[in-house]
């Protein structure tokens, strides 16, 4: 999540359209999330102002391909993979 939509979350929860028990779970992945070894950071965008990135070297396909399905599911925000090559893995 970024800082947009923490914003978002909170007006919605200050206007009760959103319940506390909605935002608390919204919230539930803050500020790390852990995927099959990797460590996500979603919280990065809110305490730097720069969003997560994935440090391809050493990591699986199937690992990338997960962690970033995880940065955009949580934010809809563009992934980035640094340092990817044809042989990333």
């Amino acid at each position: 999540m970024d800082e947009v939509g923490l914003r978002r979350l909170l007006d919605q929860v200050a206007a009760g359209t959103m319940d506390a028990d909605a935002a608390v779970a919204a919230l539930a992945h803050l500020p790390f999330a852990s995927l099959d070894g990797l460590r996500i950071d979603h919280h990065r965008a809110v305490r730097t102002g720069m969003a997560e990135s994935v440090y391809a070297p050493g990591k699986a396909i199937d690992h990338l391909v997960a962690a970033a399905t995880e940065l955009f599911t949580a934010s809809s925000s563009p992934v980035v993979i640094s340092r990817a090559t044809a042989h990333s893995g």
